[in-house]
């Protein structure tokens, strides 16, 4: 019953899709619906990051936040995606959870169910990942610093450059799978 339960979730929060009685699959990339939720995203974790670098300094979420970057870089290094995606998760949901709000949280959580499978279909082209997620630990860098210098506008655009930037990347990987052209 409980993997029943799960399975229901995904489809109510519209990750997965039931394409037949026993069939399952995760959602398909459509361009414009990703462009949305990116924007969404965008303004909600960038809100999230500015809440956590508007809190009082933090030694502990700043030593926390390099760990988790930290792990990201290490695992790029040896090439483990599954394991620089979870690093990659943890930064980020650690500097949510940062901001104070588990509201906020629970909808962040809910737009990373719908983008997730899409970002980790990415791994198809191992070079891409590989770009993705580099960028984005020095990113990162720049959001860590942002939070420790307590600058709430620098650490809403760290967390916007990541997103934005993972998306177009993202886009292209879906414009060259499908063969259309542009960028």
């Amino acid at each position: 019953m409980p993997v029943r339960e799960a399975v229901a979730r995904l489809i109510a929060e519209r990750a997965i899709e039931q394409s037949g009685p026993r069939t399952l699959r995760v959602a398909p990339y459509l361009a414009s619906d990703h462009e949305n939720y990116i924007r969404v995203r965008m303004q909600l974790e960038g809100y999230a990051a500015e809440r956590a670098a508007s809190a009082p300094k933090n030694p502990a979420l700043t030593d926390a936040l390099r760990r988790h970057n930290d792990s990201m870089q290490e695992a790029l290094e040896v090439r483990d995606f599954d394991a620089a995606l979870a690093g990659n998760q943890a930064f980020h949901f650690e500097l949510y959870r940062a901001g104070g709000y588990p509201q906020l949280l629970d909808i962040i959580s809910t737009l990373w169910l719908r983008t997730g499978p899409i970002v980790a279909s990415a791994r198809k082209d191992e070079g891409l990942f590989y770009r993705i997620f580099n960028n984005g630990v020095r990113i990162h860098t720049n959001a860590i610093e942002a939070i420790f210098q307590r600058d709430r506008a620098a650490a809403r655009h760290a967390i916007n450059l990541d997103i934005r930037s993972s998306h177009l990347s993202i886009r292209r990987f879906y414009q060259r799978a499908s063969g259309e052209a542009g960028g």
